[in-house]
């Protein structure tokens, strides 16, 4: 099943500015782990660990933990949500996924 661009865009736009307006720029902490799927920040430790985090993570000086852009994260829950992501599983009612070659 294929959706428009234009629906994938537009939901892009609405998760970035919801997203950034909730919690500004940067996610961190349970709100990263939260917007990520994941249950605690030890399962963030090991889906990094294992390469599982479809999003670019990093450290900041003197401060704990990691960190993603929020629009990272927007961008990447909008094209889940259109299946688009390597490896994401099939939801309920969502697209089917594509074959790998």
């Amino acid at each position: 099943m294929s959706l428009p661009p234009d629906d994938l865009e537009r939901l892009r736009g609405t998760l970035r500015e919801e997203m950034e307006r909730m919690h500004g720029p940067l996610l961190g902490g349970s709100t990263l782990v939260v917007a990520l799927g994941l249950t605690n920040a030890a399962a963030l430790r090991q889906a990094r660990r294992r390469g599982h985090v479809a999003v670019a993570l990093f450290t900041l000086p003197k401060r704990r933990g990691y960190f993603a852009l929020t629009r990272d994260v927007a961008d990447w829950l909008a094209q889940a949500r259109h299946g688009l992501t390597p490896g994401s599983p099939p939801q309920k009612g969502g697209p089917d996924p594509q074959p790998s070659p």
